[in-house]
């Protein structure tokens, strides 16, 4: 193999991570673990910027795109990292996650968690319903995100509602039977 043909493998491939990436950001599908979904999260973003700065940087004809090109990918990418390493100096971009309850349907799940943000913010209520897809990856569809919320309970109310109590409020959600499908 030559050169030349490494390089375009290389651009390829770092094509491919991008539209992934972007496919992952964009698609209603998320990691199990909450935390571990943001963390992914992160990384796709990352990759936004990586994937398809290495692809322009190879596979472009003229030296000055390639250049160009890749060097505002480049850019973009550390903008990125040293915006996420400046938040670590307010608690750090992941938010901590606790899960209150979680009320099992027929074909999915509502999951209700208790978001953390750290010291310099108030609790939070997500409510969640997912499906698996395979081990480690839901597709989810969020029923409720709301802050300065502590404690949530859920309880079916029929086939295609669920009934969630926030803080001694209850609240009404249609659930649909294959989330997004």
């Amino acid at each position: 193999m030559s050169d030349r043909e490494d390089t375009l493998g290389l651009g390829k491939l770092g094509l491919w991570c991008g539209v992934a990436a972007a496919i992952w950001l964009v698609a209603p599908l998320h990691a199990t673990d909450p935390t571990v979904d943001q963390v992914v999260w992160i990384l796709a973003v990352l990759g936004l910027f990586v994937g398809p700065g290495v692809a322009s940087g190879t596979l472009l004809r003229r030296r000055w795109q390639r250049i160009l090109v890749s060097s505002l990918f480049g850019l973009l990418a550390a903008l990125y990292a040293l915006g996420l390493m400046l938040s670590l100096v307010a608690g750090g971009p992941i938010t901590g996650y606790e899960t209150l309850d979680t009320l099992e349907l027929p074909n999915s799940s509502v999951v209700a968690y208790r978001t953390n943000g750290g010291a310099t913010t108030d609790f939070g209520i997500r409510i969640v319903q997912q499906i698996r897809i395979v081990p480690g990856i839901v597709l989810a569809r969020e029923l409720h995100h709301g802050y300065h919320e502590h404690e949530a309970s859920l309880e079916a109310a029929g086939p295609d509602a669920v009934l969630v109590t926030i803080d001694g409020r209850e609240a009404r959600y249609t659930v649909r039977p294959h989330v997004y499908l």
